[in-house]
């Protein structure tokens, strides 16, 4: 059966449903399996999402839904024994990035669902305001999708519609929701079991080639296939070739992203379903780089974890990269962290050859700026107190009268407390500069130096990643 646009005429506001439990708000949106409103419970006033089973080809008289045809009304009856049998599965789970389903039941001849109300973006929306997330966002989203869907299969249960769209962006992180095509699986393989009912296509792009078939198998390698199309959504902004396309000889698309991610992604859309990642902890933990190559630097040879480490510690430049050219090609990635760079994020690199701008991100540009911040005001503050001081002990040494003494001990203390005024203010920013640092940032204020020597021109970077792939992309210049 395949499902047209539906035009039923929604509930009016103020309509009592579940015997008078829920008063309907409004119409919130409409998709191929049924009407979702807002509603508040009638005795606590609490928010809810209410879904209303219906079809197109479907008519409302006074508020009951009445079919077509014979055949319409027997998909209604079975889909509402569906969504029944469904909910009260999913009301068995909980994950707190698992919209919760509070009871579903009969009523105007078909079947209504109420579920938690989710305040918030969703990913889509999100995404089409701020464009591709960094790779640590997309992968936390991820991430608590991923735990979501675990949560499903150690119930017997897949999901078989995620897509940005049906996860939401709340205060607690990304929760999926909309459970439409969810479906049991087998207690002994959850890759065994398939769909009864007709109407399980779910969106080109996300849904996996299983999801065609009347007959074929679907389990949790299928929402690994959907989370995989999401994850590729996020980190690109772009949804990937339909699995039809992609039978079909359409390429997908490789994404500016680390290479381990790049195989991730495409383990987890694989056509064949048994080629996939077998469950969602089996596909996260492709998601963790590899251990780093051994990086040669001028003097000695460390890996890049340990040259990181280094770093960090020393506070020095440790890999110099020379080259004979002055317009430098950057990696677009942050030249502190090695992520993603930020639109909008550049950081000023000043040197007496010049100043120059190399790409960042938000987050690693407001840790420099408070170390910046740190260091000025520190240096202020112990600058002024030295003044104050001498001038007070000059007070106190030539004083002939007891209130010429006393303004010079009153200058001194003044000295001394601008002088701890200051160590405690750079202390503090130091500090919260320091906590701002990711796991992947080499250093606090300053991850890039450069100079002109007159014939070279000389880059000193505290990321080695950064600075390997910034010495592969100007090879031809490189000394």
């Amino acid at each position: 059966m395949i499902l047209a646009a539906l035009d039923v005429t929604a509930l009016p506001s103020d309509t009592l449903l579940g015997e008078g439990r829920y008063r309907l708000e409004t119409e919130i949106g409409r998709g191929g399996y049924g009407i979702t409103y807002s509603a508040r419970r009638t005795g606590s006033g609490d928010l809810v999402a209410i879904k209303e089973c219906v079809f197109a080809g479907c008519e409302r008289d006074q508020g009951k839904i009445v079919c077509a045809d014979e055949d319409s009304a027997k998909f209604l009856e079975a889909w509402g024994e569906r969504t029944l049998a469904q909910a009260e599965r999913l009301r068995a789970v909980s994950h707190p990035h698992l919209a919760r389903v509070f009871e579903a039941w009969r009523e105007n001849n078909t079947v209504y669902v109420a579920m938690e109300w989710l305040e918030g973006p969703t990913l889509r929306q999100h995404l089409e305001e701020q464009g591709p997330l960094g790779m640590e966002e997309a992968l936390k989203c991820a991430g608590e999708l991923a735990g979501a869907l675990a949560a499903l299969h150690e119930h017997d249960l897949v999901h078989l519609d995620v897509k940005p769209e049906n996860a939401v962006l709340t205060e607690r992180g990304a929760v999926l929701l909309d459970f439409d095509l969810v479906q049991p699986c087998g207690e002994g393989d959850v890759s065994t079991r398939p769909l009864s009912l007709a109407g399980r296509i779910g969106t080109p792009g996300y849904a996996p080639p299983e999801s065609y078939g009347e007959r074929a198998p679907q389990g949790a390698a299928s929402d690994v296939y959907s989370l995989g199309a999401t994850l590729y959504f996020l980190l690109g902004a772009t949804t990937p070739p339909s699995a039809v396309d992609r039978a079909a000889g359409i390429e997908l698309q490789r994404l500016a992203i680390a290479p381990h991610l790049h195989d991730a992604l495409e383990a987890a859309l694989r056509l064949p379903i048994d080629a996939r990642p077998i469950s969602m902890r089996a596909f996260q933990k492709m998601w963790v780089p590899p251990p780093p190559p051994a990086v040669i630097d001028d003097d000695f040879a460390f890996s890049a974890h340990q040259a990181n480490l280094a770093q960090s510690q020393l506070a020095t430049g440790v890999y110099r990269v020379v080259l004979t050219h002055s317009e430098a090609e950057f990696p677009p990635r942050c030249v502190c962290c090695f992520e993603k760079a930020d639109r909008d994020a550049d950081i000023l690199v000043k040197s007496p050859s010049g100043k120059r701008y190399v790409p960042g991100c938000q987050l690693c540009l407001r840790h420099q700026s408070i170390s910046r911040a740190s260091s000025a005001g520190t240096g202020w503050g112990v600058g002024l107190s030295v003044p104050i001081v001498s001038v007070g002990t000059f007070l106190c040494v030539t004083s002939d009268s007891i209130l010429q003494l006393g303004m010079g001990l009153l200058l001194c203390l003044l000295a001394l407390f601008v002088f701890f005024a200051s160590i405690n203010y750079g202390a503090l920013k130091s500090s919260r500069a320091e906590e701002m640092l990711k796991s992947s940032c080499c250093h606090p204020l300053e991850p890039v130096t450069y100079s002109f020597n007159g014939r070279v021109y000389i880059w000193r970077f505290k990321n080695v990643l950064y600075a390997e792939e910034f010495k592969r992309k100007n090879a031809p210049f490189v000394v």
